[in-house]
């Protein structure tokens, strides 16, 4: 089986904000998903997380994902590794940059994981040739520019996002349990969708009547997200499409994404709820 390794950053825990349910939707997807507790995470020393990646068993077909202080392991643990270890993918989630200049709060403590000069991208890029890197402007912890470095050095396709902050709360300090688009980078899904839930005052859904359409007979409004497009934007264009409605972010709230692997298909789900008192609506698209 698969596997898919993350590794949790500084002041983490495995059970912390989005990792149990990325662990959990990447078991459905059926890969095996690794989360190892790394010890010391207050004040975390390089060689004791790296062991923890030695237990790991990586091998050939797996993906590696590092969060923050994680990433930064993951790309050490790559530095220190023979030439005959390879891994499928890197996905590297709000890293820091590996340069003791960069160290953006100097009493922290650096147990191995900062240098003078960085990473050795050379010896690393060795073991891997997919990585990614997702960055957001707004991080308050790691600034977006570690993340830029980062994807310089490793020759990575650099994801950059304005709303993340480091990829554990959000900007009203809610802790962000679901992030799909961390998902969506380590696993190839066949289907990917975006839909929408209009939901009244009086908390009645209105579902699509497809009978006589499309299979399945009853379901949400929306459809299938195009490729170089968001879930928000794709489900913008179905609300078009299927109502008729002209809808903008504002519009609409994100409920969470739900995935499915159904005889090896893989799929998910962006659901977004739409609230409105409108009683009447041009369906174009079954009732």
């Amino acid at each position: 089986m698969r596997k898919v390794i993350l590794i949790h950053g500084k002041n983490a825990h495995p059970n912390d904000k989005w990792y149990p349910w990325f662990g959990s939707e990447v078991q459905k997807l059926g890969y095996d998903c690794i989360t190892p507790e790394l010890p010391n995470s207050r004040d975390p020393d390089i060689e004791e997380w790296m062991n923890e990646l030695d237990k790991a068993g990586v091998e050939e077909s797996s993906i590696l994902v590092g969060h923050s202080r994680g990433g930064m392991a993951v790309l050490r643990w790559l530095e220190k590794q023979p030439k005959e270890v390879k891994v499928s993918r890197v996905v590297l989630v709000g890293a820091n940059s590996g340069l003791l200049s960069d160290r953006h709060i100097p009493t922290e403590t650096n147990h191995g994981f900062y240098t003078e000069n960085g990473y050795d991208f050379e010896k690393i890029k060795s073991h891997c040739d997919d990585f990614i890197v997702m960055h957001s402007t707004d991080d308050h912890v790691v600034p977006y520019d570690n993340g830029v470095i980062n994807a310089k050095g490793l020759g990575a396709r650099l994801l950059t996002f304005n709303d993340k902050r480091h990829w554990g709360t959000d900007h009203d300090g809610i802790t962000q349990k679901e992030i799909p688009e961390i998902l969506e980078e380590c696993i190839d899904f066949d289907n990917r969708k975006s839909l929408l839930i209009p939901v009244n005052s009086h908390n009645e859904i209105l579902i699509q009547d497809r009978r006589n359409y499309k299979k399945p007979d009853w379901g949400f409004f929306g459809g299938g997200i195009e490729k170089e497009e968001t879930p928000t934007q794709a489900v913008i264009r179905e609300t078009k499409e299927e109502l008729d409605l002209d809808i903008s972010l504002q519009d609409i709230h994100f409920l969470g994404a739900q995935c499915s692997n159904d005889d090896d298909l893989k799929t998910i789900r962006h659901l977004y709820l739409y609230k409105t008192d409108q009683r009447e609506f041009t369906v174009l698209e079954g009732q």
